[in-house]
């Protein structure tokens, strides 16, 4: 299941679950579920017909404590951040490190999902605190040679501390 869905091939999904009796929600060892495989790779249709279809639970975190909208912030998809505000996900949820979507994002140089989360994600001056490690999401683009991105972030970092 978890293949299937990472790599969008709803079909088999649906054979698994209702031929076979696999579940959409079992997790790997590290929490990871089929949907946030899907996520992660920009498979849309796939997570349609795992929320819709199967009743998968879009709402579960790993063992980080990520949720989905942390996988498709580090993919950079802002269509599937859009689907997953339009379900309901927590988008602002930090997971046990303190990273936000916004550090997922900007770790990977991912500055028009950065952009989104801040205008349409609802996302704060909160998410744009240093993490477990102090680590901010430009300390964090800047270390990974992000630095258009580093120096957009601080820039917004300083307006929403005003």
């Amino acid at each position: 299941m978890h293949w299937a869905a990472r790599n969008g091939r709803t079909e088999v999904c649906a054979w698994l679950h209702f031929a076979h009796g696999v579940s959409v929600d079992d997790p790997t060892s590290d929490g990871t579920t089929p949907f946030h495989l899907a996520v992660w790779r920009g498979h849309v249709h796939t997570c349609r017909w795992l929320v819709d279809a199967a009743r998968a639970d879009w709402t579960t975190t790993n063992a980080f404590g990520c949720n989905a909208i942390q996988w498709a912030a580090q993919s950079g998809d802002v269509a599937m951040c859009a689907y997953l505000k339009r379900l309901g996900l927590d988008l602002t949820l930090l997971n046990y490190n303190g990273h936000s979507a916004l550090h997922k994002a900007a770790v990977k140089g991912k500055a028009e999902v950065c952009a989104w989360l801040l205008s349409e994600g609802g996302l704060d001056g909160r998410h744009m605190l240093a993490d477990g490690d102090g680590n901010t999401p430009q300390e964090m683009a800047r270390l990974e040679g992000h630095d258009a991105l580093a120096r957009w972030l601080r820039a917004r970092a300083d307006e929403l501390a005003r």
